[in-house]
């Protein structure tokens, strides 16, 4: 009788532990696609924040040159290559650049 208990225990244990394996590893659900898809989820929101800091920033700007604000409208201008009437550009060369700061 005693054998017959310790054989239905093993029995029972070994399909438990079979279970445990199938649902931590190969089921539609298991632990490790949860974990994964978890961290995807941390990432997406993450860049979501990202995106909302940025848009942030962008509105910031659009504001302000619909409001005309001289500094940020002359500074997009610089940055776009263009110039005031009566200005002249003068580009230095990498070369001259390199032999100014060896001086």
């Amino acid at each position: 009788m005693r054998r017959k208990k310790k054989k239905n225990l093993r029995i029972i244990l070994i399909i438990i532990v079979i279970a445990l394996i199938w649902f931590l590893f190969f089921d539609k659900y298991s632990l490790i696609k949860i974990i994964k898809s978890d961290i995807k989820i941390k990432q997406k929101q993450n860049l979501i924040e990202v995106y909302k800091k940025q848009a942030k920033k962008l509105e910031i700007e659009k504001n302000k040159l619909e409001n005309k604000d001289e500094k940020v409208i002359e500074k997009k201008a610089r940055e776009l290559g263009l110039i005031k009437p009566g200005e002249t550009i003068i580009r230095i060369r990498e070369e001259e650049k390199k032999a100014q700061k060896g001086d």
